[in-house]
């Protein structure tokens, strides 16, 4: 029955306290409300029995008083218990946020966006139903069944037997129907990740689906998957559409036998007037809570599968962790930066991304890295900045083993530009700023003149201050590369690297931008990878790989003279840049 609650617990007694006093307060309700068909009885019978109205007002005095403190209980019994599941909601989505952050690139590799969205809302929502109403309507069911069952047996046992006789077949029926909401509500989830999925990718990629004139088709596979959807969900709903009928049914027959029975009693004088109002009283008092409960089993059939897709999440462990305390080092202000017999794969697939990978830069030196499409430049940048955990071999600056040093302290050390550049719906100056360093004035402008952006700038509205839109769609691709250089230049790090970062700059820019660079950085590293035979001429050394491996090192104009597989390559580029010019 408690399949899946490990994930929920520990939230659960962080806020044991507000639960207790909410099942406290709902047993003080029911009870209290319980005590007035009692005292209802008493009155009917000195009416019936001896036509004394005498306590009328007192009778009617207590039932109201008895209402109005289990109406004040009640009260408390929402704001505890409902507080509480909103506090483990918000503590929940909190923690699962900040799970998400610290996954390395490989789970969002294979995890597609709209799921991570689905589970951090709908799933924590369902998560949140499952420890408020329903943990709140079953103490309700489970306090008023607990008073009014044995009080019913106590004003007619014949009567009572009538009222339980049905509760085995309820039981089992209930088992039945929340196995298969179970089942029914993962399928439902998991397609509505799908969906949300799709919907995300579509609205990511709206200017190519416009630009291919693919409207008509996102929207035929649109309205196909909401249909699979809108299915699994009225599947769903059949099912419960089906089980409060029958719990109606259920209570229906119910009542008609105990007024059949209980009223023939009456007649023949074998059961008080009192007694059987009070014994219907207490009957109705046991049917919502009897309806209630199929409410209840699928929250919690709901709440369940969703703390079973919202595990996925937590189970998964970041592959790039920091270091056990007693044994992490801290790095120096710089150092020389090394790879060691390094070789890495992908999700463990076998095919070697790197292979044996070895060489050191020195502080001050700038570094290419060049070579074919599919070679490893890219994935060098990515170990570089610890996206993935590093395989065989390893990985040092100052000498400080990369798996010695906390994922924050190495990362602090590393300005990263990738190739496809990020921006925020903020502003240019928010963008640029959020490497976590606030910037003057004075700074910022000296930022985006190192970045050949301030030329730009001065034509937008706002200046810096103009908001750039989701993905900073308002910018150009070169606009873009360059705020996203200017937001590493603005860290303090002491390696630079440059993934590919000027592909949508002109020679003459990235020609300016570089020529800064070298005198911005003085003694920090920078790493420059591309293709582009210019920016290779222009470092202090060019690592040229093939195929995952180091096929040669050396200066520009060294590995051309010397001839070899660089040589072949740079002859190539060559021929393409100029056909690109033509």
């Amino acid at each position: 029955m408690f399949k899946n609650l490990d994930l929920i617990w520990p939230y659960l007694r962080r806020y044991r306290a507000y639960m207790w006093w909410g099942f406290g307060a709902t047993a003080a309700s029911n009870g209290l409300s319980l005590l007035m068909p009692i005292v209802l009885r008493s009155a009917i019978d000195r009416i019936s029995d001896h036509n004394d109205a005498s306590h009328l007002l007192t009778d009617a005095v207590i039932i109201v008083g008895l209402a109005a403190f289990a109406g004040l209980f009640r009260f408390w019994m929402r704001r505890t218990i409902i507080w509480a599941s909103r506090k483990v909601e918000y503590d929940l989505r909190a923690d699962l946020f900040a799970h998400i952050l610290r996954l390395d690139a490989g789970f969002f590799d294979r995890t597609p966006t709209g799921d991570i969205v689905t589970k951090a809302s709908s799933d924590v929502e369902q998560v949140r139903m499952m420890v408020g109403p329903a943990v709140m309507q079953g103490m309700n069911t489970l306090v008023t069944a607990a008073v009014a069952v044995p009080m019913m047996v106590y004003l007619d046992a014949h009567l009572a037997l009538i009222v339980l006789l049905p509760l085995p077949i309820l039981a089992l029926v209930t088992h039945l129907i929340g196995s298969v909401a179970h089942q029914r509500f993962m399928a439902i989830q998991k397609r509505f990740s799908e969906l949300s999925a799709s919907v995300q990718e579509t609205l990511s990629g709206i200017r190519a689906v416009k630009t291919h004139v693919r409207e008509s088709e996102k929207e035929r596979t649109f309205r196909e998957d909401n249909l699979d959807y809108f299915k699994l969900n009225m599947g769903l709903i059949n099912i419960s559409a089906g089980f409060f009928p029958f719990l109606g049914m259920i209570s229906g027959a119910t009542i008609l036998l105990v007024l059949y029975f209980g009223g023939k009693g009456v007649i023949a004088g074998e059961i008080g007037l009192g007694t059987f109002v009070a014994f219907m009283i207490y009957m109705g008092m046991l049917i919502w809570p009897m309806i209630a409960l199929g409410w209840v089993v699928s929250l919690y059939q709901r709440g369940t599968a969703s703390l079973r897709r919202l595990g996925t999440i937590f189970n998964t462990k970041p592959a790039v962790n920091d270091p056990p305390a007693d044994v992490a080092k801290h790095l120096a202000a710089d150092g020389t930066l090394e790879m060691r017999n390094l070789t890495f794969s992908y999700n463990g697939n076998g095919h070697s991304a790197l292979r044996n990978i070895t060489f050191s830069i020195s502080p001050g030196e700038t570094v290419a890295i060049a070579g074919p499409t599919g070679c490893g430049k890219s994935t060098i940048g990515h170990l570089l900045w610890r996206r993935y955990a590093v395989g065989d071999g390893a990985m040092l600056l100052g000498g400080v083993d990369a798996n010695r040093v906390s994922v924050a302290e190495w990362r602090s050390q590393i300005a990263m530009v990738p190739q496809e550049p990020f921006l925020f719906s903020e502003t240019l100056r928010a963008n640029i700023e959020f490497s976590g360093h606030p910037l003057d004035e004075g700074r910022l402008n000296q930022l985006g003149e190192y970045a050949a952006l301030n030329k730009d700038v001065a034509d937008f509205p706002e200046g810096y201050d103009t908001i750039v839109g989701e993905r900073g769609i308002t910018l150009s691709g070169g606009q873009k590369q360059r705020a996203t250089l200017a937001r590493a230049l603005a860290s303090p790090a002491g390696i630079l690297v440059l993934d590919d970062a000027f592909s949508a700059i002109d020679a003459q820019t990235e020609e300016e931008i570089l020529g800064r660079l070298s005198t911005l950085f003085g003694s920090r590293i920078i790493i420059l990878i591309t293709h582009r035979i210019s920016t290779l001429q222009r470092a202090d050394r060019v690592l040229f790989l093939d195929e995952g491996r180091l096929a040669d090192s050396g200066t520009h104009n060294e590995m051309v003279t010397r001839g070899g597989p660089y040589a072949r390559w740079v002859a190539r580029e060559a021929l393409k840049e100029k056909l690109e010019e033509l």
